[in-house]
């Protein structure tokens, strides 16, 4: 009878002695470290390294992180992490909106100058930037949200705001432009808002004059 033995090797073998933070500036080693499930003096399994990368990655104050395991003398590593963190805020920079004072929309943003931009702020901010628009009735497009290539401390925000193109009236036969110039009260080149609009079509609606009153958007 033949008998067969199998011997498993871990690819990752030794102990960590040192840990070395690289391209921090504001964003403190201790909180890196922190982050890490790789300690000194334990395993070093380069599994555990791989998340550690992506956990700091989620942090979403880095725009880069490389970690890398040195092997030191026999049964010992050196594990280095270079980061690049995001810049510190210096100004916001609010454009393409008409609709909406820029100090509401800047209420409604989830980070403030002078901390480390945090890419994981975007989307909350995003989302509470199109709600506050919706609220009022307005249309909004995000075009750019983020540090400017060219001025990395200044958070650039670009709106794009729904207007309306214009506005015209069908199948009046009896009733002049101007009566209906009166009664309607958005105008071509408004931000486009729809409690507005549906104000517009009541107004016209109630004077009983018309047997019907639709709105056709195109």
């Amino acid at each position: 009878m033949a008998v067969t033995t199998v011997v498993a090797w871990s690819q990752d073998t030794g102990v960590i002695k040192e840990t070395v933070v690289v391209g921090n500036v504001n964003i403190s080693r201790d909180y890196i470290l922190t982050t890490m499930r790789v300690k000194v003096g334990q395993p070093y399994l380069q599994a555990t390294l791989d998340q550690d990368k992506r956990s700091l990655e989620d942090t979403g104050f880095f725009q880069a992180v490389d970690a890398q395991a040195k092997p030191l003398e026999v049964g010992n590593w050196q594990i280095t992490v270079t980061v690049a963190e995001f810049p510190v805020i210096k100004e916001i920079r609010i454009v393409g909106n008409s609709a909406i004072p820029t100090k509401d929309l800047m209420g409604a943003l989830q980070f403030e100058p002078a901390r480390v931009f945090n890419l994981k702020t975007v989307q909350p901010s995003a989302n509470a930037i199109r709600k506050l628009y919706s609220d009022r009735g307005f249309f909004v497009q995000i075009q750019d949200f983020g540090p400017m290539q060219e001025a990395p401390n200044t958070i650039n925000i670009d709106l794009l705001e729904l207007t309306v193109n214009s506005v015209s009236v069908q199948g009046n036969t009896r009733t002049k432009n101007s009566v209906f110039e009166r009664l309607i009260k958005t105008r071509a080149g408004d931000p486009y808002n729809v409690k507005k609009w549906e104000l517009d079509l009541r107004r016209m609606y109630g004077t009983q004059w018309f047997e019907d009153v639709r709105s056709v958007e195109k």
